[in-house]
This record gives structure tokens, C-alpha cells and sequence, in this order.
């Protein structure tokens, strides 16, 4: 009619005036007017236009106006653009996502930064290059070398063998350098250096060895015949001799000997243990400079009386341990260790008479109860626990 709206007709549905494209015409009620292409424009709201389809302008993904990378752009809402940003945004997501290595040293402190200066800094710019890729992947590689390396440190504070330390070592690297030759392959000449791999696994190699440095061991050697427990502030007695030789009588210190609890009746502390061991230690000036040697309690000694033992001096990391040919299941500081048990101090009061007390057994991690008269090894501890 004279006001240009649409009229309906008996069917419902408007009817389309008298324009030369035959598109109703945009008026007050905002509907859209029909240009030259026979489409609808995009109003107000910012929508793109639409082609012949009927549907937005879209690429190969199906999102709005695609530019010449492909990806699609930013239209009137304001959302930014897809392009290479994100994929770096993603490409890093695995740091934070899979791993988090936190390394503190009093001497070594490595950055993400610091490790990227070895390759090449990352430029502040919106698209990332195959080199930029490149140097991403020798990062993630450089992170799963620095965590093998500090798992080797980790078992060796377990169980103080360095042999197995430096096998676990050798083998990081050999993982490093395969992953390495992968990412130098797989860019073909874009990578920023071909020659850092020395570089990088010279450093995290220096820092993990450094972390490993700044938290002490739970035992240290004094040098002078004695162990420190820095966990327990105990003081043991550091035994010599090769165990299964024959025992040395002149040595009090000798894995060989063996020494007995009691002599009989009424079952107290009168046994070479005591009397030919322990207070030959204490004697004048003192072994180690101490006077305060004693049998260790079945607690300190291995734990408890719980089997299998966890606890004491028992170490069940120790390679080999609770298998044959059963070796002494104790930190390699205190090697040698006797294959036979050690006596306790604790007397094993389920009975009667208190004629038996508390041995350990390093080999098969158990805690036993034998008489006092039976003859075992010994190893003397000072201090209070």
C-alpha cells in the first residue's frame, strides 16, 4: 500500500513490492533492503553480507570471510582473528599442561628464557615460522631430558648407587640426541642452530647435578670410621672387611664378627656384645671422639619389628633387593654390611623371661626374635634419637 510495508494476502505471507529485484523493501519495521546482487545487506547488527547461497561468506573451515592465510578474521563483534597467534598459544600449552619442573638451587637457576637464548629468542611478531616451531620442539625435548636427569638424581639419593645413577644418565642423553636429529630432520635446514645440542645438554645436565647438590643426602660419610643420619641426627658405626672372609679378632670394626647378647640367666647385658664390642668403643680417648656407643633399638635399627621392614636403616630401593642372590638391602654407605643378622638393644618381652631380643636382617628385610646367647653382627650407634 502508500506506506511501502508489505501486505498480507490470504495466504499469510508478505507480499514482495514493486522493486525491480522483486526484494521487499527495508522500512520502519528494519527489514533489509534488497541491493543489486538480488541478497540482502547487512544491517545494523554487523553481520556479514551474503552471497549467492543465502549463507555468511565462508572458507574452507565454514567460518566468516577468510584472508589469504585462511583463517578467518575479525568481524564487528570485536573476536580477534585465528590465525598463527593461537597456534602459539597452543604449541606451549604442554608445559604448563603435562609437566611442571620446578628446580631450586643455590647455585642454578634455568629459565625457559635463559634456555631459549642457547637457540634463538622468540620474536614479538603475530605469525610463527617452521624455525620458531623448531626451537619449540628442541624446548619440550630440553624439559624431558632435565626431568630424566633429575630422576636418576632422585634414585640415587634412594639408593646411593652411582653406577645405576650414571647408566639411567647415559640413557637421557641417548633419548636427547634422537630427538634432537628428529627435530633438525623434520625442519630440514630451518631449525635456528644445528649445533647447540652439546650446549643445552652440557647445562641441564650442570643443573641437575647442581639441584642435586643443594638438598644433602639423608646419610653422609665423616671420614673418620662413622655415618651421619641427617634425618634422625643419629652417629653409626662404619664397618670394614669384605663380608663371608674370615672374621678379623684384632679389627672390633670387622662385618665379620659376631658378638653374643647375654651370657645365661638372668639374661642381661653381660655378652661379648657388650662387653668386648661396645665397651671397647667407649674406652679412653673414645672411638670417633665419643664415649656414647651403644646397641641400636629395633626401631632405629630397621624400623620396628613389622615385616617386611620399611623403616631404619633398611633400604628397599637398593638394586637387587629381596631378590637372589639377596644382597643387603641398606644404603651403600654403609657397605660392607654383614649377610647374617644384626643384633638389636630391644628384648623381646612376649616372653616369660626376657631371654631373647630383636635381630635384623638387611638381606630379607625382617625383623626376628633370637636368644641372647646365640651369636650375631653388631653395628654400634651414638646419639639420641
Amino acid at each position: 500500500d502508500a506506506d511501502g510495508r508489505p501486505d498480507a494476502d490470504a495466504d499469510g505471507r508478505p507480499d514482495a513490492d514493486a522493486d525491480a529485484d522483486g526484494c521487499p523493501d527495508a522500512d520502519a519495521d528494519g527489514c533489509p533492503d534488497a541491493d543489486a546482487d538480488g541478497c540482502p545487506d547487512a544491517d545494523a547488527d554487523g553481520r556479514p553480507d551474503a552471497d549467492a547461497d543465502g549463507r555468511p561468506d565462508a572458507d574452507a573451515d565454514g567460518c566468516p570471510d577468510a584472508d589469504a592465510d585462511g583463517r578467518p578474521d575479525a568481524d564487528a563483534d570485536g573476536r580477534p582473528d585465528a590465525d598463527a597467534r593461537s597456534r602459539l598459544i597452543m604449541l606451549h600449552r604442554p608445559f604448563s599442561a603435562h609437566r611442571r619442573i620446578i628446580v631450586k638451587s643455590y647455585r642454578c637457576t634455568v629459565t625457559a628464557l635463559g634456555l631459549a637464548a642457547l637457540l634463538l629468542p622468540l620474536p614479538a611478531v603475530a605469525g610463527v615460522s617452521r624455525s620458531q616451531l623448531c626451537l619449540a620442539d628442541k624446548l619440550m625435548a630440553s624439559a624431558n631430558y632435565e626431568q630424566c636427569m633429575l630422576a636418576s638424581e632422585s634414585l640415587f639419593a634412594k639408593t646411593g648407587n652411582p653406577a645405576r645413577r650414571d647408566e639411567l644418565q647415559a640413557d637421557c642423553g641417548s633419548k636427547l640426541a634422537k630427538a634432537w636429529d628428529r627435530t633438525d630432520r623434520a625442519y630440514q635446514g630451518e631449525c635456528p642452530r644445528t649445533d647447540d645440542l652439546l650446549d643445552v645438554q652440557t647445562l641441564l645436565g650442570q643443573c641437575a647435578a647442581t639441584a642435586a647438590g643443594a638438598v644433602p643426602p639423608r646419610f653422609s660419610d665423616n671420614g673418620d670410621g662413622t655415618i651421619s643420619d641427617h634425618l634422625t641426627h643419629l652417629v653409626w658405626e662404619a664397618k670394614t672387611g669384605t663380608p663371608g672372609d674370615p672374621p678379623n679378632p684384632a679389627d672390633v670394626h670387622d662385618v665379620n664378627r659376631v658378638f653374643s647378647w647375654a651370657l645365661a640367666a638372668p639374661w642381661s647385658r653381660d655378652g661379648t656384645a657388650f662387653t668386648d664390642f661396645i665397651d671397647v668403643l667407649n674406652g679412653a680417648p673414645g672411638f670417633a671422639g665419643r664415649n656414647d656407643w651403644r646397641l641400636p633399638t629395633a626401631e632405629e635399627l630397621g624400623g620396628g619389628t613389622t615385616n617386611p621392614l620399611e623403616g631404619g636403616l633398611v633400604n628397599r630401593y637398593v638394586p637387587g633387593c629381596g631378590t637372589v642372590p639377596y644382597p643387603s638391602c641398606i644404603a651403600q654407605v654403609f657397605e660392607p654390611s654383614a649377610l647374617i643378622e644384626y643384633w638389636t638393644d630391644s628384648t623381646y618381652t612376649v616372653d616369660p623371661e626376657p631371654r631373647s631380643a630383636w635381630y635384623v636382617n638387611f638381606r630379607f628385610r625382617t625383623a626376628g626374635q633370637g636368644s641372647k646367647t646365640e651369636e650375631r653382627a653388631v653395628r654400634a650407634v651414638a646419639g639420641d634419637s
